[in-house]
């Protein structure tokens, strides 16, 4: 995986953790805002800086709703603006049978 991606599965946390591996390249983004873009649509999300590991935060829970993901969905980041830390996300559905 490149270093301007990173991916997570949904889970029934409440904020799913960020890689600390990304993270650790990409300092300037900790407390902050980043934009998640999924076609044309875009949510902020904040990204919550703990020093055991971070957590995408506020705005989460309305992205993760309107974009209907659900357990088992992995979810990849692509960072495509590093100075107003843009995400291109996309996703890989999970189909229970």
């Amino acid at each position: 995986m490149k270093h301007d991606t990173f991916e997570l599965t949904v889970n029934s946390s409440l904020y799913p953790y960020v890689p600390n591996a990304f993270l650790r390249r990409h300092k300037e983004c900790w407390g902050k805002f980043v934009e998640l873009k999924v076609d044309e649509k875009s949510w902020s999300v904040k990204v919550k800086y703990y020093p055991g590991g971070s957590k995408l935060s506020v705005g989460w829970t309305e992205f993760k709703e309107e974009c209907k993901l659900e357990i088992g969905d992995r979810c990849r980041f692509k960072l495509i603006d590093e100075k107003k830390f843009v995400f291109e996300v996309s996703f890989e559905r999970v189909l229970y049978v």
